[in-house]
């Protein structure tokens, strides 16, 4: 056997080899059950990994963004080999294919749904509460995650809506989707975003808005921020819910017990004297306050944290009717 022969036996084989190789690569990167497009159509390259001019021949539509299909493998077959591409599926009977996307978040979705109700209602405030508690919108990821309302059908009387939905806004691949449910009448109401204790004053920094469904509000909760600042909870108050009015007071300024400087009157004269109080106020109530000298009950008004004006005439009148 000569050198010559030997060196072309020798190349013989490491081109075999390299072309065994590659084959072996192509398989292994064709054979996928399960493929992720982006596109709108799923082409010869997204299935058997194949390059070159091949690659970007269309084999099918892809699903809509967010969704599934199967492609079965006779289809990929004759794709191939109209392009002069060798495939091998390995057993494989179908290719599942995934359309990537990018899904609306639903705070968007009841936005724009909110708006076109209260248009559609004459200015009611309505929070639109879809059938399908599942429901997603999905665009593709090159597109902005918008949705517009293009048709929507309010019956009052039943308190349900019909809306068609296109996604993207602002057009380009747009898709559109019917959707249905029930528009719920909403009302906002000032809530706790800070926890406040018990006897603390309420600011309006410890204030924020929710909705409430109205059918499920109290009657007397508060709906005014004037009606809780300044106003202390008279029992623990949960964030985020609505205020009853009851279960605020105004501030104690003086506590049951508590010491206290009475401002006696006496027509033509005021004295001071020390007491203490038998029941909790708040500025201008009446409690009862037990002069701590004379021990004498009497009845006044609180001032200021502490203070409690005693009018003695009144007290006078009083235990005069009590005779």
């Amino acid at each position: 056997m000569t050198a010559t022969y030997s060196i072309r036996l020798l190349f013989l084989a490491a081109l075999l080899m390299a072309a065994a190789v590659a084959v072996a690569g192509a398989a292994r990167a064709a054979v996928n059950d399960v493929v992720i497009v982006d596109d709108a159509w799923i082409t010869l390259g997204d299935l058997t990994g194949v390059t070159g001019d091949a690659a970007g021949y269309r084999v099918a539509r892809a699903p809509a963004p967010g969704e599934r299909g199967v492609i079965p493998v006779s289809d990929i077959l004759a794709a191939a080999a109209r392009n002069d591409v060798r495939w091998d599926p390995q057993g494989l009977r179908s290719v599942t294919v995934i359309r990537s996307s990018t899904m609306i978040p639903m705070a968007t979705v009841q936005t724009a749904l909110s708006a076109a109700l209260s248009q559609a209602s004459g200015g009611l405030r309505l929070r639109p509460e879809i059938n399908n508690s599942n429901f997603v919108l999905h665009v593709p990821v090159d597109a902005s995650p918008t949705v517009e309302v293009e048709q929507l059908l309010y019956d009052a009387g039943r308190g349900t809506f019909t809306a068609m939905l296109q996604t993207p806004a602002d057009g380009g691949q747009t898709r559109r989707t019917e959707v249905r449910g029930r528009a719920l009448e909403v009302v906002a109401t000032p809530v706790l975003v800070n926890p406040v204790a018990r006897g603390a004053v309420i600011t309006a920094a410890d204030l924020g808005w929710a909705e409430f469904r109205a059918d499920r509000l109290r009657a007397d909760v508060a709906v005014d921020p004037a009606q809780l600042i300044g106003m202390s909870p008279r029992r623990p108050v949960r964030t985020g819910e609505a205020i009853p009015l009851t279960d605020v007071q105004a501030p104690v300024l003086v506590p049951r017990n508590a010491s206290v400087v009475m401002i006696v009157e006496i027509p033509g004269m005021q004295l001071t004297a020390a007491g203490r109080a038998l029941n909790a106020g708040a500025l201008g109530d009446t409690i009862e306050v037990i002069n701590s000298h004379t021990h004498a009950t009497l009845f006044g008004i609180v001032e200021a944290p502490g203070v409690v004006r005693v009018p003695m005439l009144r007290n006078a009148l009083a235990a005069a009717n009590v005779r």
